[in-house]
């Protein structure tokens, strides 16, 4: 039974997939990165962490990212699968800049904490303060916490291995419990965090994913890869799709990249695409989807084989 009067009792720890990371060092290297991704990158320092995108040159997500600072370097973390390929690509345009890449991928772990004690109990077993709003980044001893949006509030802590393991022995042994990835993904998407994997690589600009409603864009940093298309769409106000939080009840998960449907579609036109799915606690599953803002707004958008979704809102103000 959890106890009402300890505000650190509903703590929960997520094991979270190995975490991508690509280490960007040198004394040109928030230069570098100003120029490639989305966010403007003068933000970053060590108490500051925030969502970016980086784009090809039509403006497309090549991948969702979150940034940080630790050890004299600007960090981006984001999808194992995609960290790879993003620094390779990133090192096409070093050129003679004075920037160190690395994929660092393999060296780190990552550890969630969620729960409305979760800062609290944190703090406990470090010994310090941590952040307590989103967006707000402490390293201490190795190890790096970023406040993440989401309700309840949730932390993300990265940092070696065996540091990560000991962190979560010590949490479980003060009183917190385990809890799982596919809970973490379910946070994920009632926050309308959107990775891109696979065939949703080059597919979205970045507003379809709502990174002009979650601080992941610049309006004013100067150019950078894709910046372009991506001033243009928000400048015209030409965003016909957007992300939307869904439900379903399925009795499979539905996959990733999945067309939906709609009536009112046109002949050759899709009503979205199927961003993430994770199970709902309470049956079927929660999804991230990119709709059609029209056929969203009739609440008429379904499964391929025909099962409706039931739009809901997301957090942080990103209702549509």
């Amino acid at each position: 039974m959890t106890d009402d009067t300890d505000p650190t009792a509903d703590t929960c720890l997520h094991p979270l997939p190995a975490p991508g990371l690509i280490r960007v060092a040198g004394a040109e290297a928030s230069a570098f990165l100003q120029g490639q991704l989305t966010q403007d990158v003068r933000r970053i320092d060590a108490t500051t962490t925030l969502r970016a995108a980086c784009c090809n040159p039509k403006g497309r997500v090549l991948a969702t990212l979150r940034l940080f600072a630790r050890d004299q370097a600007l960090w981006l973390w984001l999808p194992a699968e995609r960290a790879a390929a993003l620094a390779q690509r990133l090192k096409m345009y070093v050129l003679r800049a004075k920037v160190e890449l690395s994929d660092v991928s393999p060296q780190f772990a990552a550890l969630g904490v969620s729960g409305a004690g979760a800062g609290a109990r944190l703090a406990g077993v470090l010994g310090v303060p941590v952040p307590e709003q989103a967006d707000r980044a402490l390293t201490h001893d190795g190890l790096t916490v970023l406040g993440l949006p989401a309700a309840p509030p949730r932390l993300a802590v990265i940092g070696d291995p065996a540091r990560i393991d000991a962190l979560q022995q010590a949490l479980l042994a003060a009183g917190a419990r385990a809890a799982t990835a596919e809970d973490w993904a379910t946070l994920d998407i009632a926050a309308g965090i959107a990775e891109v994997h696979g065939p949703l690589v080059e597919a979205f600009v970045p507003q379809m994913l709502n990174l002009d409603r979650t601080d992941g864009i610049s309006f004013s940093k100067g150019c950078y890869t894709g910046q372009e298309i991506v001033a243009r769409v928000h400048y015209l106000g030409q965003i016909k799709q957007r992300l939307y939080r869904a439900h379903v009840d399925a009795p499979a998960a539905p996959a990733v990249a999945e067309a939906l449907i709609a009536d009112q579609a046109g002949p050759n036109e899709q009503a979205g695409q199927i961003v993430s799915v994770a199970a709902d606690p309470a049956g079927g599953w929660q999804m991230l989807a990119v709709v059609t803002t029209q056929l969203a707004a009739r609440d008429a958008v379904r499964l391929a084989d025909g099962t409706p979704l039931r739009l809901q809102p997301l957090h942080a103000g990103q209702d549509t």
